[in-house]
């Protein structure tokens, strides 16, 4: 902790260096610099609220078919927003000498599939207060019927979870190793066209990538095709806000800690924004 500590003094020191500067347009100085100011404008973000990410939001409010809806998912992983399908590169479990592109189940907004099914007390009182969290999150963002939409998305993250590998099972990883052809793979999980998401990934040449939990993605595929557009638009939206509520106007950013530190982890005290 010290060290810790030490380092973030370092670094703040550093960054307000740059922001005080009068740094060479272009150079890295300057643009840690305004970086760091605009970050540090409180005010600036309080005018602001959600403003600044109205145009993603008004992205999912257009879905308006199957396809739009795959196309988004893959934008959304572009741009590190939660959703049922996570991507990241890795070596290749039997060929450490090669990356490969490797999906798993994501998208959750509680930690594991035990949060949404476990009958102990304290994680029935997660569940509620998830709940909760999703409506308050929904009436920040003008959401014309809150409560009805936070039990809609929850119920979307159950079916889902269901499918989900438990926390224990996801620790066996010859188990998660399953690469697939891209043909296959649309085969195993009808709903999901991969050769389309892949593309509106930039990884369009892709043949081959590892599928760790097909059962899952069977039921994301499902989804795709059968869950109500309405359900994923408020999902995406959930998603999108939580993923950048730590960024945003105070009454975002306290919501998001109140539920994610205060409930999940019992983190008493927001830090300084600097921090």
């Amino acid at each position: 902790a010290v060290l810790a500590d030490g380092a973030e003094r370092d670094l703040r020191a550093i960054v307000e260096e740059a922001a005080n500067a009068k740094a060479a347009a272009g150079s890295d100085q300057q643009l840690i610099g305004d970086f760091y100011r605009s970050y540090m404008d409180e005010a600036r973000v309080e005018r602001l609220g959600l403003a600044p990410l109205q145009p993603e939001l008004d992205r999912i409010a257009a879905i308006r078919d199957r396809g739009q809806l795959l196309a988004y998912l893959a934008a959304a992983q572009l741009n590190q927003v939660g959703n049922p399908i996570g991507a990241s590169v890795f070596a290749d479990a039997k060929n450490p000498e090669v990356n490969t592109l490797w999906l798993f189940q994501a998208g959750f907004g509680l930690p594991e599939r035990d949060y949404y099914f476990s009958s102990e007390k304290r994680f029935e009182e997660i569940r509620a207060a998830y709940v909760k969290h999703i409506e308050n999150v929904f009436k920040l963002a003008g959401h014309k019927d809150a409560a009805a939409a936070a039990q809609r998305v929850m119920a979307f993250e159950t079916k889902l979870a269901e499918a989900s590998w438990p926390a224990v099972k996801l620790r066996e990883i010859e188990k998660l190793y399953n690469p697939v052809t891209v043909a296959d793979a649309e085969k195993a999980t009808p709903g999901i066209e991969w050769s389309k998401w892949l593309a509106g990934m930039g990884l369009g040449r892709t043949q081959q990538f590892v599928l760790a939990q097909p059962d899952y993605f069977k039921a994301v595929g499902a989804a795709v095709q059968d869950a109500p557009l309405e359900t994923w638009r408020d999902y995406l939206t959930l998603r999108t806000i939580d993923s950048f509520s730590p960024y945003l106007s105070s009454a975002f950013v306290n919501e998001h800690f109140d539920f994610y530190s205060r409930t999940l982890t019992g983190t008493p005290e927001l830090k300084p924004r600097w921090k």
